[in-house]
């Protein structure tokens, strides 16, 4: 498996994984994780903002 490791071209690799976990029936799972992680982003993003917020009007 390793001989294979940069011979793939990453936009194929993508496409192979994306319909490994469609045909496997994770994307659901897959759609759930990403949503949690962008919502965690979203939150830490928040807070970092409202810091500096705090910080400038001191």
């Amino acid at each position: 498996m390793d001989q294979y490791i940069g011979e793939i071209d990453p936009g194929l690799m993508e496409f192979i994984d994306t319909q490994v976990i469609e045909n496997i029936g994770l994307m659901e799972l897959v759609f759930q994780m990403v949503h949690r992680l962008y919502q965690k982003r979203l939150e830490q993003i928040t807070q970092e903002v409202a810091a500096a917020n705090e910080d400038g009007q001191e």
